[in-house]
């Protein structure tokens, strides 16, 4: 009866460990990156345009389709803030000049630099300026459904990771 538990350990465990590992490879293929914002303690994965996960209501939204080979135009970035489990960019309105957004890659690590923080009109649309390596985080202003609040940021610099790991 030992050896039978042993043996089905043996077996089991590699087939859970593959499927696993195989459902891991699948998101990864849509992820685009990871965001980090440090000042406010951001940590979340970001999703490609298009992809089910990439929904405001799930994740940190990646509102326009973005290719960090190429660098052009603005990355926009959207999230609830409030006291929800969804409410990424709860503390967004705590940041200021100088503030770093991190997103890193397989490929980089971007560094993004906030030089820009305004309020709008919550209307479901955004104007902003199509600027190259750029980044917008938008989020709703704290105890008003009326507005929403830009924050900026100029890309700084970007490192190359090590393909030595």
């Amino acid at each position: 009866m030992k050896n039978l538990f042993n043996f089905l350990i043996y077996l089991i465990i590699p087939l859970i460990s593959f499927t696993g590992n195989k459902n891991i490879k699948l998101e990864s293929d849509n992820l685009l990156g990871h965001l980090y914002i440090p000042k406010i303690s951001v940590s979340n994965d970001l999703y490609k345009y298009g992809n089910d996960i990439n929904n405001v209501d799930i994740n940190v939204y990646v509102a326009t389709l973005y290719d960090f080979n190429k660098l052009d135009g603005s990355l926009i970035l959207a999230s609830h803030s409030g006291n929800c489990s969804i409410c990424f960019f709860n503390n967004l309105y705590k940041l200021s000049n100088g503030d770093e957004i991190i997103i890193e890659n397989s490929n980089n690590i971007y560094l993004y630099v906030v030089d820009d923080m305004f309020e709008i009109d919550k209307t479901g649309k955004f104007k902003y300026n199509d600027k190259d390596k750029y980044i917008y985080l938008v989020t709703c202003v704290k105890n008003t459904h009326k507005k929403q609040l830009i924050v900026g940021g100029f890309l700084k610099k970007i490192t190359k990771k090590s393909t030595l790991l």
